[in-house]
């Protein structure tokens, strides 16, 4: 009932199609990425909802001819929107795996049905080559501005400013047919039982926690209180080199490439990884945490979701294999997340 009223809500103030739920696609687990607009009329995007990081870029009209990346993608044209403003401020950023850069300017931002004014977004004309093989034509970040490259606030932040929204926070629900990104609300439909609450590590900049600990069935792998990072930009699960080469000694999978593989036949017999996150223990089985690749419709790979990233630091990344199993609520409000299992 409390989320029929909130619909109701929001449709009665911004209109029929607004529900504060993007629908999400799936490609092959790996991506996860919904549409919005821009603009008046809206000129409509796919892109990829990521908690890790805060600024939201689109392809633009003016990327340079030679770029081929911005052959393959749909493109922002300001001249088409009556709503554009003017910024020109120059803007670049940098990921694990590819990096953008183009110029800053203003529109309407449309999410889930519900309008953001004046919302600060990159037009790029400028994307590396790695976003030609992406299946969204951008990035909408949704962790927080302190990290924004723009130095403006995410989307998220103003429609919570601009009193859009009916809660403080968002939801993932990931799956793989796709999934749902909740606006101001959960999704009950989602997840079971209650939300165990962890505080974000402060100052917050991205949506960080003490994980208590990890462990294989019963077996500890060393991990004892440390920083996690939740991130749906991210597909896999990262950890520090040891303790993913321990998860995976334990799981049966062998190191190729720089990849580890799973024999697909054990898939079902694998051992549990489970999450201590309060006390309570969210389980990954086989099914979970083994992404199954079928290349030329015969071929198929079976990839560990657990890859070894060196940080510095013991920081784990909590990407896709995770939100997958663990319904997630991302509270700006009271500053903390939320885990439940995800059904």
């Amino acid at each position: 009932m409390y989320l029929q009223r909130t619909v109701q809500r929001l449709q009665q103030k911004y209109g029929p199609g607004a529900t504060g739920e993007v629908n999400l696609y799936d490609f092959q687990g790996i991506q996860y990425y919904g549409e919005i607009s821009l603009g008046t009329p809206g000129q409509t995007f796919t892109v990829l909802f990521d908690t890790g990081s805060a600024d939201l870029w689109i392809p633009s009209s003016k990327c340079k001819f030679w770029d081929i990346v911005c052959w393959f993608h749909s493109k922002y044209n300001s001249k088409k929107s009556s709503t554009y403003q003017d910024d020109g401020r120059p803007f670049s950023i940098k990921y694990v795996t590819g990096s953008a850069s183009g110029f800053l300017s203003r529109d309407v931002l449309t999410i889930g049905g519900l309008e953001v004014t004046n919302q600060t977004f990159a037009e790029i004309t400028d994307p590396s080559l790695m976003f030609i093989w992406s299946e969204f034509d951008g990035i909408l970040g949704l962790a927080f501005k302190s990290v924004a490259q723009s130095k403006e606030n995410p989307p998220f932040v103003n429609l919570i400013k601009q009193q859009v929204v009916a809660k403080p926070f968002f939801s993932f629900y990931l799956s793989e047919e796709g999934g749902e990104l909740a606006l101001g609300y959960t999704d009950k439909s989602h997840y079971s039982g209650r939300f165990t609450f962890k505080p974000l590590i402060k100052p917050a900049k991205f949506w960080s926690f003490f994980l208590d600990r990890i462990t294989v069935d019963s077996q500890d792998v060393g991990v004892d209180n440390v920083t996690a990072i939740v991130d749906s930009g991210t597909s896999l699960i990262a950890g520090p080199p040891g303790q993913i080469k321990a998860i995976n000694n334990l799981i049966g999978a062998k190191e190729i490439l720089g990849l580890y593989i799973v024999d697909c036949n054990t898939i079902d017999q694998l051992p549990n990884v489970v999450f201590h996150i309060n006390g309570v223990q969210f389980n990954l089985t086989g099914r979970d945490y083994v992404l199954e690749m079928r290349r030329f419709v015969v071929f198929k790979v079976c990839i560990s979701g657990f890859m070894e990233v060196d940080l510095g630091a013991p920081i784990w990344i909590l990407g896709d294999v995770f939100l997958r199993r663990v319904y997630t609520q991302f509270n700006n409000g009271r500053g903390r997340l939320g885990f439940a299992l995800a059904v």
